[in-house]
């Protein structure tokens, strides 16, 4: 009914630490996407490769 002593004290000590804790971050995380030019001429390879075997199958 009053819950695990350890929980409760586990909650208040988050909690006080939540109060005292900045509005923002500091810090953000950002992810960038993030491709070489070897990835990139690659990519165009075979997206060009299956467009040709395409229209050779055709």
């Amino acid at each position: 009914m009053r819950g695990n002593r350890s929980q409760r004290a586990l909650r208040d000590r988050i909690d006080k630490l939540r109060a005292q804790a900045p509005e923002v971050p500091a810090t953000s995380v950002e992810r960038k996407l993030q491709l070489g030019v070897i990835r990139m001429v690659a990519l165009f390879a075979v997206f060009f490769a299956i467009l040709l075997v395409r229209r050779a199958l055709m």
